[in-house]
């Protein structure tokens, strides 16, 4: 790995932190291609509300090396930082923005339309990071939690950069996993983990979540179910449960048409349709904020995440969102609180 390795990177990259210790990243232009079983690809994504994936191939070959090396090849970049974005430019979310469409949710779950949604908001900045401010936000990201999927993606003056501690599945030859991830505990909330466990309301968002993706992986196959557990992380507690199935010759496309959005970040039911919630406060520019991103990690491994817990940059600036499912017992004050945790979560594991 060479400085000019890194500086291509930085300038236009991919780059995933593996189970395995090591990162592999992308680096060189990213190319559009048409995507068929046979076809190499480095990274795919499309926009939440969508489902029409972006295939691209890298011009330069994926390299894989340990993270204390990665992260030493970054340090030139780290020691002359001009310290962009940093968290006082950020101006919080407008909470009468959040109320409407907590209004908005709540009113439809009160009259039997759904079950739950799943608003976001966004904090945002003018400033977007430098290259020595990504180098540096990148260092600071790889020391997160080993539950947390470590990413980021950027190109063209746009980017991503996040740690989410959730995939919309992974697939390795035949074996497809995946999860429901829904439920929030803060550590400093009050509750014991046991009192977490059995919340009624936290219970209920996750079941739905459960019960949609098992309903969804059934037109695929038999579907194995783990038990559901909380999942501990730096601040928060998450209910997470396992499913996965075997499908041959899984078809990538149809995966994420199957799969996303799951209602741990969507609407439950899925037959209500989303186009709605685009007219809801800080939703229709949300672009990769749970959206799926994935990455190739060889001819039969692909993973792809849902983008959360992020950083995402443009000519505009940057942004950092949250998100919380909405059922009939949500209390807006709660909901808004954990919103502001999540991002606080995010600010720490990238050192803003």
């Amino acid at each position: 790995m060479t400085h000019n390795n890194i500086n291509a990177f930085l300038e236009t990259g991919a780059f995933l932190r593996l189970p395995s210790g090591k990162v592999r990243f992308w680096s060189g232009l990213f190319s559009p291609v048409e995507f068929n079983k046979n076809n190499e690809f480095s990274i795919a994504y499309c926009d939440f509300f969508d489902t029409k994936i972006s295939f691209l191939k890298a011009s330069e070959s994926p390299q894989e090396v340990e993270v204390s090396e990665f992260r030493q090849g970054l340090r030139p970049y780290l020691e002359r930082r001009t310290g962009h974005p940093t968290r006082a430019s950020f101006h919080e979310p407008q909470f009468e923005l959040y109320q409407k469409a907590f209004q908005v949710v709540l009113g439809k779950i009160h009259q039997g339309e759904i079950e739950k949604a799943v608003p976001i908001v966004f904090a945002e900045s003018p400033d977007r990071p430098s290259k020595d401010d990504l180098a540096a936000l990148i260092d600071t990201a790889l020391e997160a939690h080993n539950e947390l999927y470590v990413y980021g993606f950027w190109q063209n003056g746009q980017g991503i950069l996040g740690a989410t501690p959730e995939n919309l599945f992974h697939r390795r030859a035949d074996q497809v996993r995946t999860m429901a991830l829904a439920g929030t505990l803060a550590k400093n909330g009050g509750k014991t983990l046991q009192e977490f466990l059995k919340d009624p309301k936290e219970l209920h968002e996750h079941q739905l979540v459960v019960k949609d993706i098992q309903q969804r992986l059934q037109k695929l196959g038999w579907v194995k179910t783990a038990e559901t557990q909380a999942v501990e992380f730096p601040h928060l507690y998450h209910l997470r449960t396992l499913l996965e199935v075997d499908v041959q010759n899984a078809d990538l496309q149809e995966l994420v048409q199957l799969l996303h959005p799951t209602p741990a970040l969507g609407v439950s039911p899925r037959n209500y349709g989303l186009a709605w919630m685009r007219d809801l406060p800080y939703q229709k520019d949300r672009g990769l904020f749970g959206a799926p991103l994935m990455f190739s990690l060889s001819d039969t491994e692909d993973l792809c995440l849902e983008a959360l817990r992020t950083l995402q940059w443009s000519e505009k600036g940057s942004r950092i969102g949250s998100g919380g499912g909405l059922v009939s017992a949500s209390d807006l004050q709660s909901e808004w609180k954990e919103l502001a945790l999540k991002r606080e979560s995010v600010m720490k594991a990238l050192g803003i």
